[in-house]
């Protein structure tokens, strides 16, 4: 199946390459859906979430956008946006980790959450507006859905998120957080944390709509480095 029908179909390789595993080299569409269904219906203590969460590509319409796993097959194009959406002070001060020096690096980094999802670690998601007679769509910001123990070992399910300048400031990013956490509460999820720095005001009122609550903070000796806010489902 061509990456395109994945996500058309919401699958991915990775669940086709799964039933093929179970011996059906040529497993047609039933086959994909019983194995998906069991998937959705077990729960992984590891990542503490349903199994299926790392083997559905996910495509969520939001209106005048979408929020989508990234396109594999377009990964230089993906790459030239990802630095002309994250190649700014906002992010290079407060998501360092996710600043691209050029666009090899900035395909190293997708390189690198494609294969997280492939491990089982992260969900990485960018939000581009929808397609037109004119363009394709266009990405213009981000979602990193961690699994438990990767992001500084924390034990939970944690986000980190950001827009290009041109788009923040407009309400967007509340509601792609808010439509992110309902997805991640259909996969099983009932926890989802986020660190933030003091400063970082904008972050901390997206997390405040989104009903998530301080929890703690983390300390550089009796420097009070970042905070760490949680919301919790009712699965």
């Amino acid at each position: 199946m061509r990456y395109q029908d994945a996500v058309k179909e919401y699958k991915s390789d990775k669940l086709l390459d799964l039933v093929k595993g179970f011996g059906d080299a040529n497993p047609s569409e039933q086959s994909v859906n019983d194995i998906l269904n069991w998937l959705s219906e077990t729960y992984s203590e590891e990542t503490k979430c349903n199994k299926d969460m790392f083997y559905v590509i996910p495509q969520i319409d939001i209106g005048a956008a979408v929020i989508r796993f990234i396109r594999t097959d377009i990964i230089d194009a993906e790459a030239e946006y990802y630095v002309i959406n994250s190649q700014n002070e906002g992010v290079k001060k407060y998501i360092p980790g996710a600043y691209p020096r050029n666009r090899d690096h900035a395909r190293e980094l997708l390189s690198e959450d494609i294969n997280k999802f492939i491990l089982n670690r992260s969900l990485f998601l960018t939000i581009a507006f929808k397609k037109t007679d004119r363009q394709q769509p266009i990405p213009f910001g981000y979602i990193s859905c961690n699994a438990p123990g990767t992001y500084r070992n924390f034990n939970e399910w944690t986000i980190d998120f950001w827009l290009n300048e041109k788009n923040r400031g407009k309400g967007i990013m509340a509601i792609v957080v808010d439509v992110v956490l309902y997805y991640l509460k259909s996969k099983g999820v009932s926890k989802v944390c986020a660190f933030t720095k003091r400063d970082n005001e904008a972050a901390m009122r997206v997390l405040q709509k989104n009903h998530f609550n301080y929890i703690d903070d983390v300390k550089e000796g009796s420097n009070i480095y970042e905070m760490i806010w949680g919301v919790k489902f009712i699965l």
